[in-house]
């Protein structure tokens, strides 16, 4: 342990100092107070100083409360609280050598400072210096011996400094001062366990186990370091004696699933993992750390699979108000494949604590997943009472209104994610491709091209953008030129895309390149399921004279459904091309 020297107080550094004023005109100084005494004015302008270096300390202007303590050693040079002062400033700067040689000064000018002591060892120990430490805490077990606080700093260096045999006599010593404690039990054990003194360290712990009979946890603690050195039948054995004594020690009954699982006795270890589970006295917590490695690694089997299930749902029904053990749960639903059921859980999660993001985010993923748009747009207002500054909830809340056709909502959120999203190209990209969309659908055709021109200059080969932009330029029979370029681009990085070949072939229709058109509407209409497409091809025919050909692919495009099934229907009855 060391001092936190950051914990000593302003009241205390001010006593310090008016010590240290006071020091100067002892007489153990009276040969040096007749070569000078400190004056008055100086001790005003010293104390002044002072105060003007705690401020700036408090402040972390480091440098000032350096410079202002400088002036302080001006006017008083053998001010002990000054040098402590600078050199715990000057650990915190992590100027090590000029800390020590001023915690050094300060303990020579005032060694009855139990404060200057602990500083200089904190700044030995920060040098590795743990033998120049342990000198340093012996002093103040000597100078202070009902302070067992500097026995156990005292100890620590000594292990540090690999001095174990030293570190046990401490021990010792407090052990007889203040009777068998866990934590020197614990210390001594981790020294017996550094030199490979393993029956010292079960000594140690059946010592404990045995002065305290009724505390469980010692006897779990020995049956652990057993198992952990490869002692298991004596391990095993006292962890059954355990649950003999108290047969709701939950940790007994993890050590034994831990053993049975090592054995490959899964039944067994199973079992008492689930004793452990339906146990009220072991945390909700540490139930969701122990199925944490199956959250990584997925399951093995089936069976394991159903284990994990069935767990999770132990730590619902032992922890019904745990908004983890909900969302626990539900991450393995997710993991089952079971996203809906694993929504209901997030859900639940969610309204015991909604201040989870990770929570709202899995929760908008199942829906997104069963497309369930209304929904989405439910869960991402709810999830943005509590982040508003969510680029990524506010960006599916505009694109679940999108697809519901609700554009002035889509377009609200998108921008609202667009603010959010600066300086991040990846999402700035999906958010313009949205917004380009959202603007043509409410016929403000200059914002949406200036959207879908955004996304291009980020990603130029953005497929979702060139194949929408080219097409409604061509609706609008708008820069048919710039439309063209976009469609071959489209059809060069994905040449068997119907959809794509559909785009370009109406680009080239409505630019009457009908020759061209057919080329890829035909090849769209090879593969396409869609009656628009198909429709496409019907019409182009027509324009190159194929008037029953393109009858026949108008009848299919009926039987396949079109977005103007009557305008389709007056051009069958009249076997005529109407645009």
């Amino acid at each position: 342990m060391n001092l936190k020297t950051g914990y000593i107080s302003r009241k205390w550094l001010a006593a310090a100092f008016l010590a240290s004023m006071l020091a100067v005109s002892t007489p153990t100084q009276a040969q040096r107070a007749r070569k000078g005494d400190v004056s008055a004015a100086n001790r005003t302008a010293a104390e002044e100083n002072f105060v003007e270096a705690m401020k700036y300390d408090l402040l972390e202007n480091y440098d000032k409360a350096l410079s202002s303590l400088e002036k302080v050693l001006q006017y008083t040079p053998d001010n002990a609280a000054a040098y402590f002062k600078m050199a715990e400033i000057k650990l915190k700067k992590n100027r090590v050598p000029e800390a020590v040689a001023d915690a050094e000064k300060a303990l020579k000018l005032d060694d009855s400072n139990a404060y200057y002591y602990t500083l200089l060892a904190q700044i030995y120990e920060k040098q590795n210096r743990f033998a120049d430490a342990a000198k340093i805490y012996t002093q103040l077990t000597k100078k202070y011996p009902s302070d067992i606080e500097y026995y156990y700093l005292q100890a620590g260096a000594y292990i540090n400094d690999g001095q174990y045999k030293d570190a046990l006599k401490v021990y010792d010593r407090l052990e007889k001062e203040t009777g068998l404690s866990e934590e020197i039990s614990r210390s001594r054990q981790q020294i017996y366990l550094r030199t490979n003194r393993l029956d010292d360290a079960v000594k140690e712990g059946r010592k404990l186990m045995e002065s305290y009979p009724d505390e469980p946890l010692y006897q779990v603690s020995l049956a652990e370091l057993l198992a952990a050195n490869n002692k298991i039948e004596e391990s095993e054995k006292l962890a059954k004696q355990t649950l003999v004594q108290f047969p709701d020690e939950p940790h007994a009954q993890l050590l034994l699933s831990d053993i049975y699982r090592s054995q490959g006795k899964t039944k067994e270890a199973n079992d008492y993992l689930t004793m452990a589970f339906e146990n009220g006295e072991l945390e909700a917590d540490e139930k969701i750390q122990i199925l944490d490695m199956y959250r990584v690694r997925g399951f093995s089997t089936p069976e394991e699979k159903e284990f994990v299930l069935k767990l999770s749902r132990i730590i619902v029904s032992t922890h019904p108000n745990s908004s983890r053990a909900l969302a626990s749960y539900g991450d393995f639903l997710k993991l089952a494949d079971q996203k809906k059921e694993a929504r209901q859980q997030y859900l639940l999660s969610a309204k015991l604590d909604a201040n989870n993001d990770n929570l709202w985010a899995n929760i908008v993923e199942t829906d997104l997943e069963n497309n369930e748009f209304d929904s989405t747009a439910k869960h991402t207002e709810a999830a943005l009472e509590y982040f508003p500054n969510n680029v990524a909830f506010w960006y599916y809340n505009g694109l679940a209104h999108l697809i519901q056709k609700n554009y002035l909502k889509a377009i609200t959120a998108l921008e609202q994610s667009r603010r959010l999203a600066f300086g991040n190209d990846k999402m700035l990209l999906d958010i313009y491709a949205q917004l380009g969309d959202a603007y043509h659908s409410t016929k403000d055709y200059k914002k949406s091209d200036e959207s879908y021109d955004a996304a291009l200059k980020i990603d130029d080969k953005n497929a979702h953008v060139l194949n929408n932009y080219s097409y409604y330029l061509s609706l609008r029979k708008d820069h048919l030129g710039k439309a063209r370029k976009m469609g071959e681009k489209l059809v060069e990085i994905a040449p068997n895309e119907d959809t794509y070949l559909d785009t370009y072939g109406w680009v080239l229709y409505v630019d009457k390149d009908y020759t061209a058109a057919r080329k890829y509407l035909e090849k769209a209409a090879q593969t396409s399921k869609s009656g628009v497409v198909i429709e496409h091809y019907g019409d182009v025919l027509y324009q190159l004279g194929d008037k029953e050909a393109a009858l026949v692919q108008w009848k299919k495009a009926k039987e396949l459904g079109t977005e103007d099934d009557a305008r389709l229907s007056k051009k069958i009855a009249d076997k005529k091309l109407y645009e």
